[in-house]
C-alpha cells in the first residue's frame, strides 16, 4: 500500500529556531475534523489578521494617498480648533485681569 504524504514547515518567529512541521496524508475520501473548534481568548481573540491584511491590500496606492491627505487635513483642522480655543481662553483671562 502506497501512502501519499504532504509535508509543510513554517518558522515560529517568537522562539529561537522555532519550527512548525505539518505532515498530512492524502486520502480518497473526506475525514471529519477530530478536533472541536476551540474558544479563543485573550487580546487577539476577535482579530482575524488574514482578513485585516486583505482589507488593507484592497486599496490602491492612489487611494492610500488620498486617505493620508484626508487624515492630515483632519489633524490640521483639529489642531487649529484647539489652538483657537486656547487663544480665546487666554484672551478671556487677560480681560478679567484688567
Amino acid at each position: 500500500m502506497d501512502d501519499h504524504l504532504v509535508t509543510m514547515t513554517t518558522c515560529n518567529l517568537t522562539e529561537t529556531n522555532g519550527r512548525y512541521t505539518l505532515v498530512g496524508k492524502i486520502l480518497d475520501h473526506e475525514v471529519a475534523n477530530p478536533f472541536p473548534e476551540e474558544e479563543r481568548t485573550g487580546s487577539t481573540a476577535n482579530i482575524d489578521l488574514y482578513n485585516v491584511f486583505n482589507s488593507v491590500l484592497k486599496y490602491t496606492v492612489k487611494q492610500w494617498i488620498l486617505i493620508l491627505i484626508a487624515l492630515i487635513i483632519l489633524v490640521w483642522i483639529l489642531y487649529r480648533l484647539e489652538r483657537r480655543r486656547l487663544v480665546n481662553r487666554q484672551k478671556k483671562k487677560e480681560m478679567k485681569r484688567d
